[in-house]
């Protein structure tokens, strides 16, 4: 195996665990329903998941992966969605709902509890570390400042910067050529089989499936490793780095 010099990784539910955010929109639903008054929070809550689905259906997730709808433009869409669908039409409210849905997000986006320790191991290391990730660049850029972990990456590679959404090839290719690093010397870590190892497979990098949940592999498509958390990155990349210091 080559020596590794590069470390790119996935952001959501590789870094960020999105378990939390469901509770920000609760949380917003809450607060504007009592300063509004005659709104029942959880009508709204449940309007605000089928105003997702509809725009999911209407819309598409690529458009916000390429770019071409921002977070916070989907974010509005979604809450006027929700607004009509309980007779609402109201601007104030569409904005005040945004405002503090922006705020409880930001509180929502947390780390996996290997995460912190896990980057700055791999920062020790003197390995150069990115991020490839699918989405627009307002949303994923506010998930990594709100989780304070920009300023271990070197290099962060968003589809909606490019137009270009994993799996293909190309977008882990623009990061090997802002890393100047070979594709044989480094590593993408990622949940997703069919964007972050497809994708990496296809780019020659080595891809590693992070399968926190142990899901079974039905997709065909083989990683180069499996690991179950960080804690069992960090031995791999030991094991790697050994074997480079007993070559040399």
């Amino acid at each position: 195996m080559k020596p590794l010099q590069a470390l790119l990784f996935d952001l959501d539910d590789t870094l960020l665990d999105g378990s939390h955010f469901s509770g920000a929109v609760k949380r917003t639903a809450i607060e504007v329903a009592q300063s509004a008054g005659d709104i029942d929070p959880d009508e709204l809550v449940s309007a605000n998941s089928l105003a997702f689905v509809d725009h999911v259906q209407e819309q598409g997730l690529t458009r916000w992966e390429l770019g071409e709808i921002s977070g916070k433009e989907t974010s509005y869409a979604i809450w006027r969605g929700a607004l009509a669908r309980l007779g609402l039409h109201d601007a104030v409210l569409l904005e005040r709902l945004c405002e503090v849905q922006h705020k409880y997000a930001q509180e929502s986006y947390k780390p996996f509890d290997d995460v912190p320790r896990a980057l700055q191991y791999f920062d020790s290391l003197g390995l150069a570390l990115g991020i490839v990730t699918n989405g627009a660049q307002d949303s994923q850029l506010h998930k990594l400042e709100s989780m304070k972990l920009s300023h271990y990456f070197s290099t962060i590679v968003m589809s909606g910067d490019l137009g270009i959404v994993k799996p293909d090839a190309a977008i882990f290719e623009a990061a090997l050529r802002r890393l100047q690093i070979d594709a044989e010397n480094v590593w993408h870590v990622g949940d997703n089989l069919k964007t972050d190892v497809a994708g990496a497979n296809g780019a020659y990098i080595t891809s590693v499936w992070l399968n926190r949940g142990g899901s079974s592999n039905e997709t065909g498509i083989k990683p180069s490793f499996e690991v179950g958390s960080l804690l069992e990155l960090e031995a791999l990349v030991r094991s790697n780095l050994s074997e480079r210091v007993v070559d040399q």
